[in-house]
């Protein structure tokens, strides 16, 4: 086999240039969809989930109906963002995984999704 490099690189960089392209986009949308994560849960780190009485931290936690309904208000808003996170990281599976390679990779990317999620909800909580 002859490799002429005048006319066998250039090919060659033109045949790689496609899929390369398709990565680095699967790549970016990727970021996107961690940064949205991040962001789903930033949202809720201005709003306690309970209130404390009369707004002072030294109070007690108002549990009143009007807190409880407050409460299920932000509960439902938390199951609203679960789903939405659960479509993102579906969507990073669809955009990074080959169905033939190991789960184990994927599984060590879940971990990473789940420690910022995680270090959201405590942030959330403590907030409260």
């Amino acid at each position: 086999m002859h490799f002429n490099f005048f006319t066998d690189i250039p090919d060659f960089i033109k045949q790689l240039k496609g899929p390369i392209e398709d990565l680095e986009s699967k790549l970016l949308q990727s970021q996107a969809n961690v940064k949205s994560i991040q962001k789903l849960l930033a949202a809720f780190l201005n709003k306690p989930l309970y209130e404390r009485k009369h707004g002072n931290r030294d109070e007690l936690l108002a549990l009143d109906e009007e807190a409880k309904s407050q409460r299920d208000i932000s509960f439902q808003a938390i199951a609203d963002m679960s789903e939405k996170i659960k479509a993102l990281v579906a969507e990073n599976k669809s955009l990074l995984c080959d169905p033939a390679s190991s789960h184990s990779v994927w599984h060590d990317y879940l971990s990473y999704i789940d420690e910022i999620v995680l270090d959201g909800l405590v942030k959330i909580a403590s907030v409260s």
